[in-house]
């Protein structure tokens, strides 16, 4: 998504409630800054990182067994003091409570699970059920041996997921997506030539719920409407961050500042106007640097900085390459114009590109967009899509995502301009690159970056 410059009238928005950054500046000084290990006294990959703020007395995951456990009534009693609560949901590992006096100080975790607050007149599950259909037959097991509840499958174990339910789906129905989000398999299935009578393909596969949705009308991740209490800043018009940091010193660019596109002909229906997103990373091939942008916020091969020419910003390179599959396009920067990955705002420097083969579930990431400051992310799912414009298309070769829990974001408009922007965890380690995020801000995903991998290019 992209940010449509114009001269906006401050953003309407509703419900929201800051952290621990009182600025509503998207990109305070960069001293301010915390690290991701600095907001975990305990922090891990993988699930049981307990953030800052997380005060429980108790523990809900369980490291020497790998699970989540329920919590007592002891636990849900604790919860409903401790935070005034109206309502607590749990569908581990996610935590909704409800209440009219959030914490002034909003933990990411609650007893090591990730948690939303929402105001106390809503009701929200932690996994919306949405239109999902009675196709599975509990008793009917798609693998032959069991699969780790709170892991994602390999890449071996996925494929055969897959292949096997388009294999008992024939005719009927064709596979539309498969998401892994432990420690349930959810399968967006597209009519073909009749509907699936109730219970007839498989409930599970390796002991994990196999949930069928019918996606007909709407993707299962399109379907999901969230509205929480804001983390971070409390988005207005000015919130977004569009500094000339070519004219500030050291004059250079870095990770998270805002980028252009030429502006909209005359005869277009935006004229005049232009698209906004986030830099991503300097990559290296053999003698070759390109930096990563958002491919959808580019209509054409000029960038600018922070805007175009007409607006007093400078161009900073063209786009030479563009992977719209992945949503990346590559730019080669002009000879004056300086970037410098290690100056990232909130983030930790990026030392590394991963394979989505390589994420673990339940680890924390962020990453730091120009109109939304720094935003957490919990690695939670990982997409198989077939290509929306082909068909026949082999699964090995269908689309790649990974899913994250989105932590900050309610704000549609802000949230456009943050594509591109990379992900990062503690470590430095990148899975990938600000893509597109549902319309409520809670589930975000960014493309596999196998393919850059395998062409060689790595971080500067």
């Amino acid at each position: 998504m992209a940010v449509t410059t114009v001269r906006a009238s401050p953003v309407k928005h509703t419900s929201l409630f800051r952290r621990y950054i009182p600025n509503t500046y998207a990109h305070p000084d960069r001293e301010g800054a915390i690290p991701l290990d600095g907001k975990f006294r305990v922090i891990r990959p993988g699930p049981g990182s307990r953030h800052i703020y997380d005060k429980a007395p108790f523990c809900l995951w369980d490291e020497q067994q790998k699970v989540y456990h329920q919590p007592t009534k002891d636990e849900v009693d604790w919860m409903m003091k401790e935070f005034k609560a109206t309502n607590i949901d749990v569908a581990l590992p996610f935590i909704v409570i409800a209440t009219s006096v959030p914490p002034l100080l909003l933990p990411l975790t609650v007893a090591a699970c990730p948690v939303r607050f929402i105001p106390s007149e809503m009701s929200l599950h932690p996994r919306p059920i949405g239109a999902f259909r009675p196709w599975a037959d509990p008793k009917t097991e798609l693998l032959g041996y069991p699969l780790q509840p709170w892991s994602f499958p390999t890449k071996a174990q996925r494929l055969e997921i897959i292949e096997s339910l388009g294999a008992r789906l024939g005719a009927e129905m064709l596979l539309a997506a498969v998401h892994f989000s432990p420690p349930c398999i959810i399968a967006e299935l597209i009519k073909g030539t009749a509907a699936p009578s109730k219970r007839s393909l498989p409930g599970t596969a390796g002991g994990l719920l196999i949930m069928y949705y019918d996606s007909g009308k709407s993707s299962f991740r399109g379907s999901v409407v969230e509205k929480h209490f804001e983390r971070l800043i409390s988005p207005t018009a000015s919130t977004i961050d569009d500094s000339d940091y070519l004219h500030v010193e050291p004059n250079v660019l870095s990770p998270g500042v805002c980028l252009s596109s030429a502006e909209f002909s005359s005869g277009h229906q935006h004229s005049g106007k232009f698209q906004s997103t986030t830099s991503g990373l300097l990559l290296q091939v053999g003698t070759d640097r390109r930096l990563t942008v958002a491919n959808h916020g580019f209509p054409t091969e000029e960038v600018y900085h922070p805007k175009p020419p007409q607006s007093a910003g400078r161009r900073i390179g063209r786009i030479t390459d563009r992977r719209e599959g992945l949503d990346i396009a590559l730019v080669e920067l002009d000879p004056s114009i300086a970037f410098d990955n290690s100056r990232v705002f909130h983030n930790c420097t990026p030392q590394r590109l991963i394979p989505a083969d390589r994420v673990v579930y339940g680890t924390w990431f962020e990453c730091d967009g120009m109109s939304t400051g720094c935003i957490d992310l919990m690695a939670s799912t990982l997409s198989h899509s077939r290509p929306l414009t082909l068909t026949g298309v082999p699964y090995q070769s269908w689309l790649v995502e990974t899913g994250f829990s989105a932590y900050g974001m309610t704000n549609p408009r802000l949230m456009e301009g943050i594509c591109g922007t990379p992900i990062i965890d503690d470590n430095g380690t990148v899975p990938g690159f600000f893509s597109w995020i549902n319309a409520a801000g809670t589930e975000a995903y960014s493309a596999d970056l196998d393919l850059i991998i395998q062409e060689g290019f790595a971080v500067v």
